[in-house]
């Protein structure tokens, strides 16, 4: 199953993608495609899947730990190597596991946001290079010798006249309030695709442009606000309206920037990637967005 394109078993659902492979046993993981998250199973599906767990590092932090299942042929998702071997998972007590960067490094993929189809492309997928006009470069911080020390993508965008460095983040998520809801008035779902902005920039963007409508108290756990930006342009496309949900600037300026080759100001998701197919090239640094 490693060489060629196949679309993986997923659901699409408000611009993001649920990654649903069926281990052999029978049961189904419920796994959200995170490019800028971390490697999760939750304890549900470590116990239905019949998951042996250990405790492992990661970091500084001990964790307990377990390996993604073999999978039926028929909902079948690659394997999660790190190093050349297979890698873990954290367990967390949450509502889905998360596929994240790590099990994205050194491949090829299509997020088909059209489509709502998630394809991979295998290890060796073809290089962009011959459609870089249409193409942005994926950064990635690196050890002294050009090695790559994660799998986090830096990608720029162009919002109000500025470029902007941002997380490339599939799996952005906001969970939105009773008044959101409201005040959006959408037919959208409560946890939905999103972006996310630092507070300063957040606040400058308020001060620039008064007439952009901002949601106070749009996000259920913390309250926090969010943003319509008119439009965000990215390899050469202007699209729009996106919504971006502020952070804490140390939110990102610290624990993000710190696994990243620069300073970011926050991520882009499916609030503003609804509008592309994207095609993420790892092993060449490289994104092709298509409308």
């Amino acid at each position: 199953m490693e060489n060629g394109s196949v679309a993986l078993p997923a659901d699409f659902v408000h611009n993001r993608f649920i990654v649903k492979p069926i281990a052999e046993n029978g049961s189904t993981l419920y796994m959200l495609a995170d490019t800028g998250g971390g490697c999760v199973l939750t304890p549900e599906a470590v116990s239905r899947a019949r998951l042996t767990t250990f405790e492992g590092t990661v970091g500084d932090a001990r964790y307990d730990m377990a390996e993604l299942p073999n999978y039926r042929e028929d909902a079948w998702i690659p394997p999660l190597i790190i190093g050349g071997k297979p890698g873990a998972c954290i367990i967390m007590n949450r509502g889905y596991g998360i596929l994240g960067q790590a099990w994205f490094a050194d491949r090829v993929w299509t997020f088909d946001y059209f489509a709502g189809t998630l394809i991979y492309h295998g290890a060796g997928g073809k290089s962009l290079l011959e459609q870089k006009e249409r193409c942005v470069r994926l950064n990635f911080q690196e050890d002294g010798d050009g090695k790559r020390n994660n799998s986090f993508p830096r990608i720029q965008a162009v919002i109000d006249g500025e470029v902007i460095d941002f997380l490339f983040d599939t799996g952005a998520t906001l969970n939105v309030s009773d008044q959101g809801l409201a005040e959006l008035n959408d037919n959208g779902g409560r946890q939905r695709g999103t972006c996310f902005i630092t507070e300063s920039v957040f606040r400058r963007w308020m001060k620039r442009n008064p007439h952009w409508r901002v949601i106070d108290k749009a996000e259920q756990s913390t309250g926090l606000p969010i943003i319509e930006v008119p439009e965000v342009t990215i390899a050469g496309y202007t699209v729009g309206p996106v919504w971006f949900t502020f952070r804490p600037d140390h939110n990102f300026h610290r624990f993000i920037s710190d696994l990243m080759d620069r300073r970011v100001e926050g991520a882009l998701g499916g609030s503003v990637l609804q509008y592309f197919r994207v095609t993420v090239d790892y092993p060449n640094g490289l994104a092709l967005f298509e409308r």
